[in-house]
């Protein structure tokens, strides 16, 4: 959330970088998915490295996407949290994070790789939460390369 609050402190010269922080967190507590859908839309350059660099770049993804969210809750509304489960994972994985996802990133991205047996960890250098649109040669190199090793 400290990355959330410092986002519009990265583009000063950007003035709907000022909403996103905001957008984000109304998005949490909206009332129905078409609440939802809307502020997450303006919330959806803090996904994204740079966004406001590639915008135009990022266009006809953003004309396409369906934006919608469930809480992470397991029935009876406990926290959804199955990382002391991540060793029962058996099948080759690959885990990608972009190096400036602000919610999935990195840090997030080692605690998997080293709680599933033999997982791999790719980290997109330019990518924020979105590393298949950002780097999609990178992104299906680090997928198809851990199929081809399976082969």
């Amino acid at each position: 959330m400290a990355g959330l609050a410092a986002y519009p402190d990265i583009y000063p010269d950007v003035p709907e970088a000022a909403n996103v922080p905001a957008a984000f967190q109304s998005a949490l507590a909206a009332g129905d998915d078409e609440q939802v859908s809307a502020l997450l839309r303006e919330a959806l350059p803090v996904y994204f490295a740079d966004f406001w660099a590639r915008e135009a770049e990022f266009a006809d993804f953003l004309a396409r996407v369906d934006l919608s969210a469930e809480p992470a809750t397991a029935p009876g509304g406990e926290p959804f949290d199955v990382r002391d489960r991540l060793a029962e994972i058996t099948v080759p994985t690959v885990v990608i994070a972009g190096r400036r996802d602000f919610i999935c990133g990195p840090r997030r991205a080692v605690m998997l790789r080293d709680g599933i047996p033999g997982a791999r960890l790719t980290v997109l250098e330019h990518s924020g939460h979105f590393g298949h649109v950002e780097q999609p040669a990178e992104f299906t190199r680090a997928v198809t390369g851990i199929l081809r090793n399976q082969s």
